[in-house]
């Protein structure tokens, strides 16, 4: 995003040494795009400001047809001051073309490797492969569904390009983070699905009908699961 920060002499935490500055965060600037800008004269001290790129993958992982960032969303991201920029092709299988992405005022690139181009922040659904991970900068921070506990290459590939990895499965599921909770949207996904196809399996009507040529029972299911899962 694009902050004010002002810089002083010292540190509030320690005494590091003479030369160790203070970047605290003033206020966000929501339309602001550019590093450097020159500080408002009102300002009583120096100021720095930095500006944040989103970058948002297309999915590579066969059969996947999620997009982790709508136009919807792109608007929010903008709304912030943020840059946001989606690799051409990224929104098809979700039904969203790049020209939808353009009129919410993202960016498209060509390719991933341009899409990762001094972005701060990556959006994916799925981890990218290692190709997109050694393209991120140093610092970059990755936000997926990583699973880190059963993909430990990845997770010693993000610690050594320093990349800030935040699996949205690990989130945990409290009130304050219901917002972020992704696990049970996409359950709620899997559970209506899972009906649908049992439903197409199944050699008779699942309901139960009445018509004037007589009742037909509705079908016996076993449903395993819980939660959101099991309401579906």
């Amino acid at each position: 995003a694009c902050l004010t920060l002002v810089e002083r002499p010292g540190n509030r935490y320690g005494g590091i040494g003479p030369d160790t500055r203070d970047f605290r965060l003033v206020r966000p600037h929501t339309a602001l795009y550019d590093v450097g800008a020159p500080t408002p004269k009102n300002d009583p001290e120096p100021t720095r400001r930095v500006c944040m790129k989103v970058a948002v993958l297309k999915e590579t992982r066969a059969g996947e047809r999620r997009v982790a960032l709508v136009p919807q969303g792109v608007k929010a991201l903008l709304k912030a001051g943020l840059e946001v920029t989606i690799q051409t092709g990224a929104g098809l299988a979700s039904s969203v073309s790049d020209t939808e992405y353009r009129e919410a005022g993202a960016t498209i690139a060509a390719s991933a490797p341009e899409a990762l181009r001094d972005a701060g922040m990556v959006l994916a659904v799925h981890a990218p492969p290692p190709a997109d991970v050694a393209a991120m900068s140093e610092g970059t921070i990755l936000v997926s569904f990583l699973s880190p506990l059963t993909n430990p290459d990845l997770v010693r590939a993000l610690a050594a390009s320093k990349i800030t990895g935040i699996a949205m499965e690990m989130i945990p599921r409290i009130t304050r983070a219901q917002s972020m909770d992704a696990l049970s949207s996409q359950a709620t996904v899997a559970g209506y699905k899972a009906v649908l196809i049992a439903a197409d399996h199944l050699p008779k009507f699942l309901p139960m009908f009445t018509t004037a040529a007589g009742t037909i029972r509705p079908a016996k299911a076993l449903i395993l699961g819980a939660g959101v899962a099991g309401l579906q």
